[in-house]
């Protein structure tokens, strides 16, 4: 069907006819109107609606998984297989390393790859360290719905995010034996020896430069929050880090167990171990960073900070040296499982919460929609299954908590769906397309604020600014050639606009106001998107000039100023929308600066 679809399109192009197609076969269909149930996923049997405390006039935001269609497939029809039985379950997360990196972990290809399944279009819905954390954490809910939308207060880090509900607790509740060693969430250290509820054994670190001299948290905890002692390490992070959970492995017993292992590689600084500063000194980004000719269809934004030294090659060398110690670690919790026997019955998953750009489109760093940023490494391991890859689109911050729950036996709603099917090879119905974001903190440290929605073949992207792409990742996967301005897309990109629109979270437009003057009447709107609309505005921290006042219903501040001066505050908006793992409406909260002038 999808295949006759293709050959239909491409003389529809010549035709001139293919918006019309493209509405009607590959844009979204259109999403329900919010209710106070959301939308039903494609599993619905593996996944129940979220539980949430109600608020006034608040209504969940649909599950942003649309109509299923089959999952095409391969021709005879494989004979789907059944996942053995499954007691134990270990994450393996890194920070920022690209989905093409895998070849520079050989220990993994033997232990992992050549046992599991190879997911091939994996893709984060928020590039970036706290979010993707937070939600895999939550058991699968969007960052806008666990309230953990960047990585700093007050719209992200540590503090935002609801610890009370996590796969933790979910699978401590249920007889496990649980453990998080490495990286939690950022910020952390500022709560330092804090231990979230639902950890058996806890040996949590934040983000360090020095990977020779650190503090960590040792600790457990029950269903409810304690906390622990702090110590203080001077062994290589990612070694301390593999000790900690062969200790862990360890102590569990017979007792099933679940091991959270993220490691602080490959992100910065990217040390190395000891013995691995020489490796890959003939590494070339020649065949990573694509040949652009000029970035005229790329938005302001982009062509704004793009540098034509933002390869970092020095830096990408120590990203591909400093993951040789997680290689070996990987190995060798993989063999104290099989040496105790307990391999054979344990999910083993392989991810990382970014990717990185590494100049591509003249651009460092993440944050930003393209596919060296949101494009990441996903491979599990299952009793049972067969070595492959899978080409489904798969979210692993939504849908690696509805897998391990579905193995354990734990019903739990989320945002996400469960792998099984796929790890069992069934061509189940399975999503069109996945929602991409990204929120913006008053420095633009991580880029500006977009949304989109990203298909097999296509990815549409907006921006606040009102600028758009749109890019056939089938004929162009570098992303070279934005087709937002061809006539031919434009009924395409009006449906994509209009689903996008209904699941996108909330964001403020964060801008800077212009200059006032002492008796002179003054106005600045603030504007938001996404959250469900119909917001509500109200100071949160710091003063208006005095004679200015902000309209709680829209957003506008205006008045005629009384005195000079330059005044800082925070202004917070809430929308509609529930985000239903925080338990509280959608919101978020900007920093503004507006000066006065005196009188001339």
């Amino acid at each position: 069907m999808l295949a006759s679809c293709r050959t239909f399109l491409v003389v529809a192009l010549l035709a001139g006819v293919l918006a019309a197609c493209l509405r009607t076969q590959t844009a979204p269909a259109p999403v329900p109107t919010p209710t106070a149930t959301p939308a039903p996923t494609s599993l619905p049997e593996r996944t129940s609606t979220p539980t949430a405390t109600p608020g006034p006039a608040l209504t969940p935001v649909p599950t942003p998984t649309l109509t299923p269609t089959p999952a095409p497939s391969p021709t005879p029809t494989p004979i789907p297989i059944r996942i053995g039985k499954v007691k134990n379950f270990v994450i393996f997360l890194t920070d920022d390393q690209r989905w093409d990196t895998l070849w520079a972990m050989p220990i993994l290809q033997e232990k992992l790859v050549k046992r599991g399944v190879t997911f091939t279009s994996t893709f984060v819905t928020t590039p970036l360290c706290c979010p993707f954390r937070a939600s895999l954490l939550s058991g699968g809910f969007y960052p806008h719905n666990t309230g953990v939308v960047h990585n700093k207060a007050p719209n992200g880090g540590v503090t935002r995010f609801n610890d009370t509900s996590t796969l933790a607790t979910m699978l401590q509740k249920a007889g496990y034996r649980t453990a998080l060693v490495g990286k939690y969430l950022n910020g952390y250290q500022d709560i330092y020896p804090y231990v979230p509820p639902g950890w058996t054994l806890w040996a949590g670190n934040d983000n360090t430069h020095d990977w020779w001299s650190y503090d960590v948290v040792l600790g457990s905890s029950g269903q409810e929050a304690s906390w622990g002692a702090i110590v203080h390490s001077t062994q290589y992070i990612t070694d301390f880090q593999r000790d900690q959970a062969l200790a862990f492995l360890d102590s569990v017993g017979d007792a099933p167990f679940f091991l959270y292992f993220s490691t602080n590689a490959p992100h910065g600084p990217a040390t190395p171990a000891p013995g691995d500063e020489g490796l890959f000194a003939d590494f070339s980004t020649e065949d990573y960073v694509p040949r652009e000719e000029g970035l005229a269809d790329k938005p302001r934004w982009v062509r704004e900070h793009a540098r034509q030294d933002a390869q970092h090659p020095d830096f990408i060398r120590r990203q591909l040296q400093s993951l040789q110690a997680v290689d070996r670690a990987i190995g060798a919790i993989v063999d104290r499982l099989e040496a105790q026997g307990k391999l054979d019955e344990t999910l083993l998953v392989f991810t990382s919460d970014n990717g990185l750009l590494w100049g591509a489109h003249g651009l460092d760093g993440k944050g930003q929609p393209y596919e060296e940023s949101i494009h990441v490494p996903l491979v599990i391991v299952a009793p049972g299954i067969l070595p492959r890859q899978e080409e489904r689109l798969v979210v692993p911050n939504l849908d690696i908590g509805p897998t391990v729950l579905e193995l354990a036996g734990i019903q739990a709603g989320t945002d996400g769906l469960s792998l099984v099917p796929l790890l069992e090879r069934r061509y189940d119905p399975w999503r069109q397309y996945i929602l991409i974001e990204n929120f913006v903190e008053g420095a633009l440290d991580y880029g500006p604020q977009w949304a989109g929605l990203r298909t097999r073949r296509w990815k549409y992207v907006e921006y606040f600014t009102g600028e758009r792409e749109l890019y056939d990742l089938r004929e162009d996967p570098r992303e070279l050639r934005n087709l937002h301005d061809d006539e031919r897309f434009q009924g395409m990109m009006a449906d994509f606009s209009s689903a996008l629109q209904r699941l996108k979270g909330l964001d403020m437009f964060i801008e800077a106001p212009p200059r006032g003057t002492v008796g002179q009447p003054y106005t600045f709107r603030l504007l938001a998107w996404g959250g469900g609309g119909a917001y509500a505005w109200r100071l949160a921290e710091g003063k208006l000039p005095d004679g200015l006042a902000l309209d709680a219903a829209s957003g506008l501040i205006s008045g005629v100023p009384l005195e000079e001066g330059k005044y800082t505050f925070s202004v917070r908006v809430q929308g509609q929308a529930l985000a239903v793992h925080a338990h509280a409406p959608q919101s978020y909260t900007g920093e503004f600066t507006i000066i006065i002038d005196a009188a001339p």
